[in-house]
């Protein structure tokens, strides 16, 4: 799916899946394996602390914000709220 996003100029090719409040732990999951693919390292222990989605939210935000060439995050699509992670 294509997608735009706030402050950057042009469409993104991104994988969006879309998901409710109560499957956090599949959020959760989603968001280690990026991390663990684009750093190399493990995530920082204070991650599996997180019980909210605006836990994750400012997560992703403060630890994961230098991936520029491929963003990724959250973001209201058609009514739905998705993470989104930017293919190129």
């Amino acid at each position: 799916m294509f997608i735009t996003i706030k402050g950057r100029m042009g469409k993104y090719n991104a994988v969006v899946t879309g998901f409710y409040k109560d499957n956090l732990d599949y959020l959760k999951k989603a968001i280690t394996y990026i991390y663990i693919r684009e750093y190399g390292i493990e995530i920082p222990k204070e991650f599996n602390d997180i019980k909210t989605i605006k836990g994750l939210k400012k997560f992703v935000k403060t630890e994961m914000d230098d991936m520029d060439n491929y963003p990724y995050g959250f973001k209201h699509i058609d009514g739905v709220y998705c993470l989104y992670e930017c293919l190129g």
